[in-house]
């Protein structure tokens, strides 16, 4: 779960996140359910909330991207980026690029199992300093 300090803040992921009380309380129920054991805790929450809305927060055990989830997808996923402008020719170092999340601004890059492929290859264009590493910056 994402924690913040306020869900008022200009972070991606603020709305979405728990507050210092909202994520103590749910600390405290985790703890709780552990000490209960799995029956109890679904029997419990079975009763407070209905079993069939129980089922389906539970799902099936299989990640699917959700309809709220698929415009941000890309950003919210770690890519390659250039940590300053790596212009067209120059092969691409090490120190030339990290592992970062896009968030709103910037073009995504390649995913960081990639990162050894893009390290030692020229780059077929500029690449702007911050922005994802595409296969077509690649030489």
């Amino acid at each position: 779960k994402h924690f913040t300090l306020s869900r008022g803040g200009s972070g991606l992921d603020d709305p979405i996140a728990l507050e210092p009380g909202p994520f103590a309380r749910m600390v405290r129920g985790i703890r709780e359910t552990e000490v209960a054991g799995p029956a109890d805790a679904l029997h419990r929450l079975e009763t407070e909330y209905g079993a069939d809305r129980v089922r389906r927060v539970i799902g099936t055990g299989v990640k699917d991207l959700a309809l709220s989830e698929r415009e941000n997808y890309r950003r919210t996923n770690r890519s390659i980026h250039a940590i300053a402008a790596i212009p067209e020719g120059a092969l691409i170092a090490a120190e030339a690029v990290a592992v970062l999340r896009t968030e709103k601004v910037l073009r995504p890059g390649l995913g960081p199992e990639f990162l050894p492929v893009v390290t030692g290859r020229k780059a077929a264009r500029t690449i702007p300093a911050g922005e994802g590493v595409t296969w077509e910056d690649l030489a």
